[in-house]
């Protein structure tokens, strides 16, 4: 992190002091140490960041004597940062009472008017600091049955797991590309099938209604009935608005629909959307036994480059509504997103046990840290 320039400023932005802002102020005064050059060698503790942290209740984590998982401390790091830059913003910027309305006075009063104060609430006003490691990702799931495809979904997202399946050397593109990947989901409810087996039963209904000699007025408020909800189908089914099927049927009729409910294959494709200004990413090297169900460590070797191309993986402004097609192509012409390594933290040891290395991007070269040695 101290590798970071967008790291730090986002610090800065958030940073309103010890007594307002403990964990934000502890950590950018720990990350301006260990980025500032000193002609002998310094031993810096970071107590005041641990201490901050075991202020709050549930990083009790903190308060334990046994290891930890480096990938572990940092998501607690980043969501306190990330609780504490809205409480922050919340006081700083409390919504006003009616003052705020930019015109009270009724038309023809003499009544000072109050034109000209800002309208201030949580509605119109920009939200707190966003992380560094904040991305949006796309998310889409599609009917390989109907083709028919919700509507596309985006989350936020922050540092990536990556599961490292190979039990043998691999890549960090290869990793990407698995977890990209799109993935079929076989036996899925899908609401437009089971729209159209029910229009189809509707159909059946109306048919045998409408053969039917006798002119009951229950036959009649019948036939009426699933007229009615023949065309409220039809008309959703040409809209697409297909979210809620029980809206197509009156009170009581959810039942009904029940009986034809399909199940089809599905394919589920995210790609990132928004794309963070920091890119972090987690190798899950965690196994387990097959037999014993001892929690083994992935000792596989990955490589990785210095740049990586993310383009490949972020949406573009074309996206595709083809259950079999990717959401976005990248085409030669679009934009690129490309990242450059700055800093790795490396695991030597077993599941249960071991030792943290860190490798950082400092003035024009790479440093190797392990606890005091420098090299």
């Amino acid at each position: 992190m101290a590798s970071l320039p967008e790291f730090h400023a986002y610090l800065e932005t958030i940073d309103e002091g010890k007594d307002t802002t403990p964990i934000a102020s502890s950590v950018a005064d720990l990350l301006r140490l260990l980025s500032t050059p000193r002609p002998f060698s310094t031993a810096l503790h970071p107590d005041q960041v641990a201490r901050a942290l075991m202020q709050r209740d549930k990083h009790r984590l903190l308060a334990t004597r046994e290891q930890q998982d480096a990938q572990e401390f940092f998501t607690l790091l980043i969501d306190a940062l990330e609780a504490e830059s809205a409480r922050q913003w919340l006081v700083v910027n409390r919504p006003v009472g009616l003052e705020s309305i930019s015109d009270l006075s009724p038309p023809g009063s003499s009544a000072p008017s109050t034109r000209g104060v800002s309208l201030k609430t949580m509605a119109t006003q920009d939200t707190h600091a966003p992380s560094p490691f904040e991305g949006l990702s796309a998310n889409r799931m599609g009917c390989l049955k109907c083709k028919y495809v919700e509507n596309i979904r985006h989350e936020k997202f922050g540092p990536t797991v990556l599961p490292l399946n190979a039990q043998k050397s691999t890549t960090l593109e290869e990793c990407l590309r698995e977890n990209f990947e799109m993935e079929v989901l076989e036996d899925v409810e899908c609401q437009r099938c089971t729209l159209l087996a029910y229009r189809a039963n509707l159909s059946r209904v109306i048919t045998s209604l409408s053969a039917a000699k006798s002119s009951s007025p229950q036959l009649t408020a019948a036939l009426n009935n699933a007229k009615s909800r023949l065309q409220a189908i039809d008309l959703a089914l040409e809209s697409g608005k297909i979210e809620d099927p029980k809206l197509l049927t009156p009170a009581g009729g959810e039942k009904e629909i029940k009986k034809f409910v399909q199940r089809s294959p599905k394919t589920k494709h995210h790609m990132i959307a928004r794309p963070p200004r920091l890119l972090a990413f987690h190798i899950q090297r965690s196994s387990y036994h097959n037999y014993t169900g001892r929690a083994l460590k992935n000792q596989s070797p990955v490589s990785f480059p210095v740049t990586l191309d993310m383009s490949e993986y972020v949406t573009t402004a074309t996206l595709s509504m083809d259950p079999e097609e990717p959401i976005s192509k990248w085409m030669p012409g679009d934009k690129r997103t490309v990242y450059r390594l700055r800093s790795v933290v490396v695991h030597y040891g077993l599941h249960h046990m071991g030792h943290y290395v860190a490798y950082r991007y400092a003035e024009g070269g790479w440093f190797r840290i392990s606890d005091e040695d420098v090299e």
